[in-house]
């Protein structure tokens, strides 16, 4: 056996955990092990080691971070069964590293003993390349103490994630201690990245490392973080960010986003929440194409766009591109409360309709022409949008299917009023 998953695996007494310390150290060919825990009370540090140390040498990937503590246990065990094994002779529990261990999932919230969790691990996986944190938001954690010791612990590695509620500060001080040029993933979520000189030197340390970029699940990451990882990153293969959405927060600026050169070319993907104008919609520009009653700022706005749309049309190694525009509407009854936009409200203005100036039509769709290998295109593209219906016709339908080959799925959305012209791009374009 190389592959073993037990989920929601409840700890009723410490017979459970012999049974399967006694089944893993017997398994000498696993390569990943994967375990779930549920207990009615705190699972205590000595349990989780004795788990840990059961598993085999030949393990590769080790996941012990579902950890369900206070959960009601449904199969409670009888007291006097839990010393039912006495002749089943001892565990066999490792006293060596792990030699081939590459891959560890820590336990997401382990107890108060946090930092000596953490520490009874690690101590034992020197080649650990990547490494899945715990909760670590407490002061009193530790796992600051773990970080600062980090780098010789694990020399091996390049990847760190902090699948939970952390403090910045711990990411921040990752970046700082691995060795210049060696983290490769950084992955955070519930997290708050301000723009500091300090994330500035962070990003440029391992500016030539660093491939895969993602704070997510209401992530709050300032604008001109954004702007330093794509102009700072030049190996970066994946980038997604997904901010909190509340009054206030405006995602990726457009004068960030235009403003220097983004480098990192051979991206896969790319997943950016944009303020593109104050309240997400169409500017009011737009309703004249012909220019004639446009001001200076809408001239600049209109070629920010451009640069805007030239810039991701440049990443010529994309697959995944989900780009969605931030707004707000705010109550009628409460200026100062609102809800985000839905994506067939929110604008990409003159993203989907192509220019001509024959006819007066503006628009930048061709600045994606580059975009061969796009397989998935998500975010605020949808046709519903009344900017999008007016513009778009089979001009536009030819042009997908003609320069965009590999798209696969498109999240253009389905207008009701007129289904008709829905599915005939659909058809002639064969996205779903």
């Amino acid at each position: 056996m190389t592959y073993l998953d037990l989920t929601l695996v409840e700890i009723t007494s410490l017979l459970v955990v012999r049974d399967i310390v006694r089944t893993t150290s017997q398994l000498h060919h696993l390569k990943t092990f994967r375990l779930g825990l549920r207990s009615n009370r705190s699972i205590r540090r000595s349990v989780l080691k004795t788990l840990f140390l059961g598993c085999p040498s030949s393990l590769v990937d080790l996941d012990f971070s579902e950890l369900c503590v206070g959960a009601k246990v449904t199969h409670p065990i009888d007291p006097k069964m839990d010393d039912w094994d006495f002749d089943q002779g001892p565990l066999l529990l490792r006293a060596e590293p792990f030699p081939n261990l590459k891959k560890l999932a820590l336990p997401l919230n382990p107890s108060k003993e946090a930092y000596l969790v953490v520490r009874s691990f690690l101590e034992y996986c020197p080649a650990v390349e990547i490494l899945s944190l715990p909760y670590a938001n407490g002061a009193n954690s530790g796992i600051k103490n773990i970080i600062e010791d980090i780098g010789e612990l694990c020399p091996f590695l390049s990847s760190v994630s902090f699948p939970s509620d952390h403090l910045v500060e711990h990411m921040m001080r990752i970046m700082e201690v691995l060795p210049a040029g060696r983290l490769k993933t950084i992955s955070a979520r519930y997290t708050t990245v301000l723009d500091t000189p300090r994330i500035g030197l962070a990003l440029a340390r391992h500016s030539t490392s660093l491939r895969q970029i993602e704070w997510t699940s209401n992530a709050q990451v300032e604008s001109a973080v954004i702007q330093a990882v794509l102009t700072t990153c030049r190996s970066l293969q994946v980038f997604r960010v997904h901010a909190r959405k509340e009054m206030g927060t405006g995602g990726f600026l457009l004068a960030h986003a235009v403003d220097r050169e983004w480098v990192c070319k051979d991206i896969r993907e790319l997943g950016l929440q944009m303020s593109i104008t104050r309240d997400g919609m169409n500017p009011a520009y737009m309703d004249d194409p012909s220019k004639a009653t446009w001001t200076e700022d809408h001239h600049q706005h209109w070629e920010d766009l451009g640069m805007f749309y030239t810039q991701i049309g440049s990443l010529t190694h994309l697959q995944v591109l989900s780009v969605e525009a931030m707004g707000w509407q705010t109550s009628i009854y409460n200026p100062n409360r609102g809800s985000a936009l839905s994506p067939s409200k929110a604008c990409l203005p003159g993203l989907l309709a192509l220019g001509d100036v024959a006819t007066g039509q503006i628009g930048y769709l061709e600045k994606f022409a580059g975009l061969n290998r796009l397989k998935e295109l998500r975010g605020s593209f949808a046709w519903t949008h009344k900017d999008t219906v007016a513009r778009m016709g089979m001009r536009e339908v030819d042009w997908f299917v003609e320069h965009l080959p590999a798209l696969k799925l498109a999240t253009f959305g389905y207008s009701s009023e007129n289904p008709r012209f829905a599915y005939r791009m659909k058809k002639a374009a064969g996205v779903d």
